[in-house]
């Protein structure tokens, strides 16, 4: 039986590996450059842009929470690397 936090982990998960996916397609971009990637909390119906550039997206994702979110907004109660 899936629960309520299972699927809000679930979209964090979906939006983590999609921009997974942004960061190696564009890898051979300038490092400054601001991309758009996506908010990675648990809300279905965010679809925020999370601009960064990549050595920042990549500091995001190294430090202590390793999700990438709008400001305000919180993480699911988990989310799994991908």
């Amino acid at each position: 039986m899936t629960t309520v936090t299972d699927s809000l982990n679930q979209h964090a998960q979906y939006k983590r590996a999609t921009n997974e996916l942004i960061r190696e397609s564009l890898q051979d971009r300038d490092r400054a450059d601001m991309i758009g990637f996506f908010c990675e909390c648990g809300d279905p119906a965010c679809f925020e842009a999370v601009w960064l550039s990549l050595d920042d997206y990549q500091a995001e994702r190294a430090g202590p929470a390793g999700t990438v979110l709008t400001a305000g907004h919180r993480p699911s109660r988990r989310v799994t690397p991908s």
